[in-house]
């Protein structure tokens, strides 16, 4: 069987397999653009200051840009003067905002690394995550990114 168009699908359980995926996101050398669906309130409850200190120094180091459309929470709002306050400007992340009516999941959806996307659940007691490498499924991810980047707003929504 021809196993090129397959996609590599890796599954993760608990909260050690949660950072291996947050892991997986600094892993390579490469600089690239990550984008990102994410709850950030649970993303803070969950990572420790000293892991999302390490996770933002290596985005650094190997030159990772970030989008990402965040519920209008104010926790998410605010999540880059909270988070990346001690770090240099160009590498804040650019946010977008969406009502948390249409944006109330308890998840995380990072497209990363050039063929990759993760899906992280936050929902307790069992965090789970998947990591789906594959150029079809990462580039499809990335254009409905995109499109969602096209009408998020950029500021909290007032509804």
């Amino acid at each position: 069987a021809n196993t090129a168009n397959k996609p590599v699908v890796r599954f993760f359980e608990g909260s050690e397999g949660v950072l291996q995926v947050y892991e997986d996101h600094v892993a390579g050398e490469a600089p690239y653009e990550m984008l990102a669906f994410s709850n950030t309130a649970d993303l803070m409850r969950f990572l420790s200051e000293d892991f999302r200190t390490k996770y933002i120094k290596r985005k650094e180091k190997i030159g990772i840009t970030t989008r990402a459309i965040l519920p209008d929470q104010d926790v998410d709002v605010n999540y880059n003067e909270t988070i990346y306050r001690n770090f240099p400007k160009m590498i804040w992340p650019k946010l977008k905002h969406v009502s948390r009516k249409i944006f109330p999941y308890k998840s995380d959806l990072t497209i990363y690394g050039g063929n990759k996307v993760s899906i992280i659940n936050f929902n307790e007691p069992l965090f789970s995550a998947t990591i789906i490498e594959d150029q079809i499924v990462h580039d499809l991810m990335k254009m409905i990114f995109e499109l969602a980047w096209k009408v998020a707003s950029r500021e909290k929504a007032r509804n």
